[in-house]
């Protein structure tokens, strides 16, 4: 994989030199950025977030001191589009024609969301119980939800709903950054999509 991006990089004309790992970018971004009120989430508990991509689903949990946990999760945004799809009687191709249409995912019953986030819910609980029985620090108290599937609307209520011991917010970095005019075309675009780029963004050379 490694070789494979160096080779996209060459092909374009460029020199690749830094590389990144998504569940790390997040990490970093969370860590310098530290989303939400204080009262939400203590000093000492580890960051996690929750970026629900196309494919994958990225789980990163970790401290600036701390050596990170990544997990990535083979169930993601294509995979709950086709169940919610299939729940609505419709294919997913008509849902996303929804989507690009109206600007805005259709809402939905929650019961159906509730479905959704079901198996994601058991997929976070797994990787939670794991990474606490590994390390002798606190766990994380909340998961901060972020990439595309984050602005469904309802669905981090529903996953917070199915989540035991972790409350569940959406995060927003572009919100935090607070200059959406320097996206240009892209402005109107979530602000969660960007969370891997953003820390991206934030690395030093």
């Amino acid at each position: 994989a490694i070789h494979g991006k160096q080779a996209l990089v060459a092909r374009a004309g460029a020199k690749c030199v830094l590389m990144d790992v998504d569940g790390l970018a997040l990490l970093n971004a969370m860590h310098r950025l530290q989303p939400g009120p204080a009262s939400t989430v203590a000093e000492a508990d580890p960051a996690a977030v929750l970026h629900v991509g196309h494919r994958v689903t990225t789980l990163a949990i970790g401290t600036p001191d701390r050596v990170p946990f990544v997990r990535d999760i083979p169930y993601a945004g294509h995979a709950m589009l086709e169940a919610i799809a299939g729940q609505q009687g419709v294919d997913v191709a008509h849902l996303l024609g929804q989507v690009q249409t109206e600007g805005t995912f259709p809402a939905m019953k929650p019961a159906i969301l509730r479905q959704v986030c079901q198996e994601m819910a058991e997929h976070v609980n797994e990787t939670l119980r794991y990474y606490a029985a590994q390390q002798t620090g606190p766990s994380p108290t909340a998961v901060w939800v972020s990439g595309g599937f984050a602005t469904v609307p309802g669905f981090a209520s529903a996953l917070d709903r199915v989540l035991t011991r972790v409350t569940v917010r959406v995060w927003d970095p572009l919100e935090q950054l607070g200059q959406p005019e320097r996206l240009g075309d892209d402005r109107n675009v979530p602000g969660p999509v960007f969370a891997v780029a953003v820390g991206l963004a934030m690395r030093t050379l």
